[in-house]
């Protein structure tokens, strides 16, 4: 077993007192760079199934695991940068295949704003897809769907998809 700390900037007032503090991805930087490879293990938000949860795969990987449909995996804050040239870039993640297919939804700011979707194949370890293009500073959410349906869906209910090792974007 392994523990981990986070960091957090804090305002204290001038009355002593302490606001709120937002918990987000950034330890001591002031912005996240999406251009650059982001450990899945920095995500701040994890929701959707009760197993989902951060683990050491061995002593240089760390993943999410336990990935299920409707799963959300969330780091704050990303500086996109002011570049407007172009209408897409790339998103790419490391994924460790469980033997199932569907889509990675991937959303800034919210679990609504849908920027693209990877699908991912029962044996893919490499996810890449067109994403529109971003500029300024957004958090990023990642929400995993299940391709089942019909009569074989229940087989797959609450069924891991796969685990995320990491991910970056690319202009």
């Amino acid at each position: 077993m392994s523990r981990r700390g986070c960091v957090e900037k804090i305002e204290i007032l001038p009355d002593g007192t302490i606001p709120p503090v937002e918990m987000t991805s950034l330890g001591f930087e002031d912005s996240l760079n999406p251009y650059e490879l982001t450990p899945a293990d920095t995500a701040c938000v994890l929701k959707g199934s009760e197993q989902l949860m951060i683990t050491e795969m061995d002593a240089f990987t760390r993943v999410i695991t336990n990935i299920t449909e409707g799963c959300v995996m969330g780091w704050k804050y990303f500086d996109f940068g002011d570049d407007f040239t172009g209408d897409e870039m790339t998103f790419m993640a490391k994924v460790h295949p469980r033997g199932c297919h569907g889509k990675l939804h991937i959303c800034i700011d919210d679990e609504q704003t849908e920027i693209g979707v990877a699908e991912f194949e029962r044996d893919s370890t490499t996810l890449r897809t067109k994403v529109q293009n971003v500029t300024g500073r957004h958090a990023v959410y990642l929400i995993a769907q299940s391709e089942y349906n019909g009569w074989s869906a229940c087989y797959f209910e609450r069924r891991q998809l796969f685990d995320l090792e990491a991910f970056q974007f690319c202009k």
